[in-house]
């Protein structure tokens, strides 16, 4: 059902989240070890997709989707007022688009296995050539390869 949920526009979606207090921190859950599967009590309720981060990020790529990481109006200060006066007009969309592709991008470097990080390098250079100004096409690119090289938190 999820799968399907973001193609109708579901724009926010957990994945191998835990539900019991602590479960992050005891060591006793893995992506590949659900929860619920530890015999472990005190979840506060059952989750019914026990796909791993990196299945659920591959199944987004494979529908033309990026998942964003993004924290570049925080850090930026882009918030409330200042955030409303360039989403109103539809200007932060020059800056989304770009962040979500840069913190993505971190992701396949760290953490994506292999095939998942070979598909989202594609899904990046398509996405890359919709950008309709030059200018902001190759401040894009040259962002993306900085990250491969290894940078972190970049973001516009």
């Amino acid at each position: 059902m999820r799968d399907q949920l973001v193609r109708y526009g579901v724009s926010q979606i957990s994945a191998a989240s835990e539900t019991n207090p602590g479960g992050y921190e005891d060591g006793s859950t893995t992506e590949a070890q659900p929860y619920e599967k530890t015999g472990n009590t005190g979840a506060q309720f059952t989750l019914g997709d026990h796909r791993s981060l990196d299945e659920v990020i591959s199944m987004m790529i494979d529908g033309g989707y990026i998942p964003s990481f993004c924290t570049g109006c925080y850090r930026k200060g882009r918030v409330g007022a200042d955030f409303m006066d360039l989403a109103k007009p539809g200007l932060i969309k020059e800056y989304c688009k770009p962040n979500a592709m840069f913190t993505f991008r971190e992701y396949l470097e760290d953490y994506a296995s292999p095939a998942t990080k070979a598909k989202g390098l594609e899904l990046l250079k398509r996405l890359t050539q919709t950008f309709p100004k030059e200018e902001l096409k190759r401040r894009v690119e040259g962002n993306l390869c900085r990250i491969g090289d290894g940078e972190r938190d970049l973001y516009f």
